[in-house]
């Protein structure tokens, strides 16, 4: 294996172990926005699971973002 090789290992297997360590809610998740107009989460889906709709029910009154 090169040098490369490992490092790409190295990084994938990081990546791996961060995704398993689910938070807690929603609002100690590093994806939540609640800046955002019609969503809580920046995807679309939940990239944990704990949410199967992460669009909002009403908007929010005022928009931070113009």
């Amino acid at each position: 294996m090169g040098k490369r090789e490992e490092l790409l290992r190295r990084y994938e297997k990081l990546s791996r172990a961060a995704m398993q360590d689910k938070p807690d809610s929603c609002k100690r998740c590093v994806y939540y926005r609640p800046d955002f107009k019609y969503r809580r989460c920046q995807f679309s889906r939940c990239p944990y699971g704990k949410q199967t709709d992460v669009f909002r029910q009403k908007p929010l009154k005022r928009d931070k973002f113009s």
